[in-house]
């Protein structure tokens, strides 16, 4: 059964027995393998024999008697070699099918899909610990799977997002700009884009948020489980108990839903996988290895998993959801991603309100997917994407393939133009494939860029009819056979390529040899001398040596008559390049070199350094570029069809995992400056280097860590304080005496100290302990006078409440006496008027008349 054949997910048992199958293959393989080795050896054996038996025949012609006893000796041994070269033909044949179903039964293991699918794998953090025999792994997926991005929106952002666009409609008389400054201070600049396109009239509602707190962040696409495996020496490491089947892959559990990566509750079910390694292992994100006793130790650690079904929706609303989070950028070629002296990393958080201005703008008009040749649509061919969906990342259309294509076609023709033997046929379709700086732009997603970048496996690799790659399968397959998996290979030093039928370093009898002889084109050098920078590789910025004038003078100039101008070229790498081009190129080819010469003509020095400084180290040293080149075009013809579903994994790889006993690093080095730090950083290599040759001698023996320059800084503190160092370097002593347990051996070590009596460190000694004693007195002093201020507030308190209670009935008497209280001022008044009355009536008797008296007897019968 072919690979391409098999559809559907794997049983338990359908793994088992694959796992059987395997393990019987390579018990055949080996077996096999002996048999071959064996067969060649006698085959060898055997053609000894037969030229000797043939010289035998022919001087024993004559001696009648001699030749029946070497016939059938030759006999036998003819039938010896036609039985040996079937047993090699037979073994051929079972390794091929050894080869096919072991690529069927991993394809069926991981995941089901086809071996000729490709994948979209995305990186993983892998942390590890050994407890004593087993090894715990921990799994977390990379910043790029986490999707921060909360779509509903509050009651306060709905009111912002309407005022705004009430604002862009004229409906509200107010500046726009402002307004969406004001919307980037309140809520951040890809949120704010976030409320804008959400808001806008006409679009549906994203729903409204009753939580003041934003869901937490969550793990997208992470694959159904992760399979972990274990290399020594580039072979897998059986995990299996001691008389049990083989044992290659350890699965974790199955990844359930969507683990959630932060929030304000760490406890919480979603998260608790964060700090509990148990929740880990049942959310599938972490697996523990016990390691049988004898195992080779484990040199590298693989993991790596794959998510059944289409992911091409998820993958884009996963970027999507970054760029209103975190912030998605497609870097130009160039961009600098770390900061250095001289210049600073892409990521700013003014570059962070410029991606976000692209968002608002796109959310106002809707923007045209990126044309081909754009960074946007080259990342989306690759990832299996519409380019639509990265229509409205910040330089998605910007065009990317002009100077690539134009420094292409200089550097083939210059280089391959002289190559000789089988390299010369295979490099000009080779060529083709070349992208040096990547055959996609890098995305920045947050703080952290992303390369896009195509691999296979090098030493496994066939080529198709029709591919431009047909002309380095055989390199491919020679370095891959070199270097190994690529987890033990450095990209910035692979090394060089060994076996197969040509080398795209076969350049000779042109000008441009001395590039072949250094590691990169910044070595190059005219005339012998070392690199004098940009003036040397390019030409000066301006002038008659600039690459804007003598470029153009080059494309001018007939194919005949480039030796005329000579004199009037400076001794660049950039003008050899370009006319050993034209003079390589063919009549069809004329017109194309000298558009890409006017082309180049106005690129920057720094542009065309890279642009040339890239595809000249693919032809000197860096064979990774042609083997991206190749698997680029099989990626795109794959993505080109139309039943290609893009599916989405995540891989991560730990080198030297062996348990170790001496500590990683032996502490920091707080240096003042970078030169302070170079030193140390030298005098570090020198001292390994010291170590590794098992020197006698440890003149770099400097021990420059945070502990031991912490030691020192006291030491310096102390000195400056007034202390003898000696003193100083004695209480060291003391105290690592006293830490030891040995504090008997103090006296005799004091005897042999030349400090006299008296001496300053005497006096200071008594005047510490002088202090200690007053400060003892004065504590004692002070719990006397805080047992005073003690009873003093007792008694305080029983006063207060003495004058509380008499206050009391103060205000009770005066309720009762209100009532009287205006009687003294109306006795007063009284008072006051009685004497006035008698008075007046004095003055009425006065003025009386006088009586008249009148007599009348009255008699009574």
């Amino acid at each position: 059964m072919r690979p391409q054949d098999y559809e559907g997910g794997p049983s338990q048992a359908e793994i088992e027995a694959f796992q059987r199958a395997l393990a019987e293959w390579e018990a055949r393989r080996d077996d096999l393998a002996t048999q071959h080795a064996a067969a060649s050896a006698n085959l060898v054996a055997a053609q000894s024999q037969v030229a000797t038996l043939a010289e035998w025949v022919r001087r024993l012609e004559v001696v009648v008697n001699g030749v029946a006893p070497r016939a059938q000796a030759y006999s036998s041994v003819r039938y010896s070699m036609d039985a040996t070269s079937a047993q090699i033909d037979e073994a051929t044949g079972l390794l091929a099918d050894y080869t096919e179903s072991r690529a069927t039964a991993a394809a069926r293991l991981i995941g089901g899909h086809r071996s000729a699918t490709p994948l979209v794998l995305l990186p993983l953090r892998l942390e590890t610990k050994w407890a004593g025999g087993t090894l715990h792994v921990r799994i977390y997926p990379d910043a790029l799977s986490v999707d921060a991005h909360d779509p509903t929106l509050t009651a306060d952002e709905s009111t912002w997002g309407a005022h705004y666009w009430a604002v862009r409609a004229g409906t509200l008389t107010a500046d726009a700009d402002q307004t969406w400054e004001q919307l980037v201070g309140r809520f951040g600049p890809q949120r704010a884009a976030w409320i804008v396109q959400a808001a806008k009239p006409g679009r549906p509602s994203p729903g409204a948020r009753t939580n003041p707190w934003p869901a937490p962040p969550r793990a997208k696409l992470l694959p159904d489980r992760f399979a972990v495996i274990a290399l020594s020496g580039r072979e897998p490491v059986n995990l299996a108990p001691a008389g049990g089947p083989a044992r290659y892959v350890i699965w974790t559990e199955n990844v359930t839903g969507a683990p959630e990566c932060g929030g304000f509750d760490p406890s919480a079910p979603g998260s608790a996988w964060l700090g509990d390694l148990n929740a880990a292992r049942a959310a599938g994100l972490a697996v523990s290895l016990a390691v049988p006793p004898g195992a080779p130790p484990i040199e590298q650690l693989v993991v790596v998993g794959v998510r059944t079904g289409d992911a091409a929706g998820p993958l884009a609303e996963l970027l999507r959801g970054q760029a209103f989070s975190a912030g998605v950028e497609v870097l130009a070629d160039g961009t600098p991603t770390n900061n250095s002296g001289g210049v600073r990393a892409a990521f700013s958080p003014e570059r962070q309100r410029q991606i976000a201005g692209v968002l608002r703008d796109a959310a106002a008009v809707e923007p045209p997917a990126p044309a081909a040749g754009t960074g946007g649509a080259q990342v989306a061919g690759l990832l299996g994407l519409p380019a639509a969906a990265l229509a409205a990342l910040s330089g998605g259309a910007a065009p990317r393939a002009g100077g690539v294509d134009a420094a292409r076609l200089l550097a083939g023709l210059a280089l391959s133009g002289t190559a000789t033997g089988g390299a010369r046929a295979a490099t000009q379709t080779a060529w083709r494939l070349l992208h040096p700086g990547g055959p996609a732009p890098a995305l920045r997603v947050g703080r952290q860029p992303y390369g896009v970048l195509p691999a296979t496996a090098p030493s496994r690799w066939v080529a198709r009819t029709g591919e431009n790659g047909a002309g380095v399968a055989a390199w491919m397959r020679a370095w891959g056979a070199a270097v190994g998996p690529v987890t033990a290979t450095d990209p910035a030093a692979p090394p060089a390529p060994r076996g197969g039928t040509g080398d795209p370093r076969q350049i000779t009898g042109t000008d441009l040899t001395p590039l072949l002889e250094a590691a990169s084109p910044v070595r190059w050098a005219a005339a012998g001398a070392g690199y004098t920078g940009l003036d040397g590789l390019v030409g000066t910025a301006d002038g008659p040596h600039s690459a804007a004038v003598y470029l153009p003078l080059v494309a001018g100039t007939a194919q005949a008559a480039l030796t005329g101008i000579g004199g009037q070229l400076p001794d660049t790498l950039l003008a050899k390049v370009a006319v050993a081009a034209k003079r390589a190129a063919a009549a069809s080819e004329l017109s194309s070199v000298d558009n890409a010469l006017r082309l180049l003509a106005g690129a920057t020095r720094d542009d065309l350094a890279r642009l040339f400084g890239e595809f000249l180290d693919a032809a000197a040293h860096r064979f990774d570029a042609w083997a991206t080149g190749a698997a680029t075009e099989r990626l795109l013809a794959q993505r080109q069809q139309p039943s290609t579903p893009v599916v989405v994994g995540a891989y991560g790889w730990l080198t030297d995992v062996a348990p170790r006993t001496a500590p990683r690093s032996t502490g920091h080095v707080h240096a003042p400056s970078l030169g302070h730090a170079a030193t140390a950083a030298v005098l570090r290599s020198a001292y390994l280097a010291q170590r590794a040759a098992q020197s006698t001698t440890r003149s770099m023996a400097v021990d420059l860590s945070s502990s031991r320059v912490r030691a020192a800084q006291w030491v310096l503190d102390a000195v400056r304080a007034g202390q003898p160092l000696a003193a100083v370097f004695g209480y060291l002593f003391e105290r690592d005496l006293a830490d030891a347990g040995l504090q008997a051996y103090l006296g005799a070590f004091r005897k042999l100290t030349r400090f006299r009596a008296g001496t300053a460190l005497e006096q200071w000694e008594e005047a510490r302990r002088a202090r200690q004693a007053d400060l003892r007195a004065a504590q004692a002093r002070l719990a006397e006078l805080q047992q005073s201020a003690a009873a003093l507030a007792t008694t305080v308190t029983e006063r207060q409440e003495q004058v509380r209670v008499a206050g009391e009935r103060s205000a009770r008497a005066e309720a009762a006496a209100a009532p009287y209280a205006g009687m003294p001022a109306e006795a007063s008044t009284l008072d006051t008027a009685i004497p006035r009355l008698q008075g007046e009536l004095a003055a009425i008797d006065a003025r009386r008349p006088a009586a008249r008296r009148s007599y009348y007897t009255i008699q009574v019968p």
